[in-house]
């Protein structure tokens, strides 16, 4: 985009006679270098993570897929009304590391806002979101609708969750670039990259607790329902209180300086992600009563499925490859 003093947008209004650049919070950068940086940036950790990922993937595949914690989060259920499985969890451990990656860059940028780097690390630890949300959205449509195997096939995710999947993932391609590109040094734009990936860093940590606990172990039971309460309490606090101000001060203050593409993209894509939050914190809350309150999974569940009989077994496989001997 040629960013000359031409199509630069008026100031406001008590200025309407006179059009400047509005270089208030750095949204336009005097030089033209900005676009092209972020888009080579956007390529390099597009790059990089597409193998980062491929190798966390491979290594929880071979070293961790037969260790307690690895079994019990494959049992847990994926709230599509089934369970997580052997083969959707290492799918997902590649975004916990971004999102935990992204998560320390964004509360750099959030708490450094006055810093002349704040923007850098903004751009960095959004980038990297934006990265792993293209890769995730390039095999979701290949296994739904290409190979037609995976856990994004028909068999294995309802639309419904496809579609959700998809807001969250709506900022890839609506926002996370314009923001780079045009408002990486805006106090409002860290604080809402602080309230939605900010503190992923602590709420993937205790995730791992979270999904890693046997419900059918009394002890483990009461830490799982523990951490449950405290993932909904940290969810609702950063991604409602500390996010939600952000972007009302941001669109309030940057809606009349806006390119009409960039207003566009921006409100379709915070209606989208909110209505994910919502639906995600709903689905939290109702999975938190059910454990604490409502009796869910207090037995055993005995019935076969496909991913039960793809779950490793809970006994050391070197325990089951032993053969008892005779005495004498």
């Amino acid at each position: 985009m040629n960013l000359t003093s031409s199509n630069l947008y008026c100031s406001s209004a008590s200025h309407a006679d006179v059009c400047e650049p509005n270089i208030n919070n750095g949204v336009y950068l005097e030089n033209g270098n900005r676009f092209t940086s972020v888009m080579v940036e956007a390529l390099l950790q597009l790059l990089i993570w597409h193998y980062v990922v491929a190798y966390t993937r491979s290594y929880i595949v071979k070293h961790c897929s037969r260790s307690k914690w690895f079994i019990q989060w494959a049992k847990k259920p994926d709230g599509m009304g089934g369970e997580t499985g052997s083969d959707r969890l290492p799918s997902q451990m590649g975004h916990f590391a971004q999102a935990w990656f992204s998560g320390i860059f964004l509360s750099l940028a959030y708490y450094f806002s006055d810093s002349p780097y704040a923007a850098q690390f903004f751009t960095t630890g959004a980038l990297a979101e934006f990265a792993v949300e293209v890769l995730d959205v390039k095999d979701m449509i290949i296994e739904r609708y290409i190979a037609k195997a995976g856990v994004y096939s028909e068999k294995r995710t309802p639309l419904v969750g496809v579609v959700l999947v998809f807001f969250h993932h709506s900022g890839a391609f609506l926002s996370i670039l314009p923001a780079c590109i045009y408002y990486a040094d805006n106090t409002h734009v860290h604080q809402i990259g602080m309230g939605l990936l900010g503190f992923a860093s602590f709420f993937m940590v205790n995730s791992v607790i979270y999904f890693s606990r046997d419900v059918y172990d009394l002890r483990e039971r009461g830490q799982f329902a523990v951490v449950g309460v405290l993932n909904v309490i940290v969810m609702t606090y950063f991604r409602w209180i500390v996010a939600v101000p952000g972007m009302y001060w941001f669109m309030y203050e940057e809606y009349g300086t806006m390119p009409m593409m960039i207003r566009i993209a921006m409100i379709a894509y915070l209606v989208l992600f909110k209505i994910f939050d919502f639906f995600m914190v709903l689905w939290s809350v109702v999975q938190t009563y059910g454990y604490l309150i409502g009796g869910k999974m207090t037995k055993k569940p005995t019935k076969i499925t496909v991913c039960s009989l793809k779950r490793p077994p809970s006994t050391p496989l070197d325990l089951l490859k032993m053969k008892s001997e005779p005495l004498f």
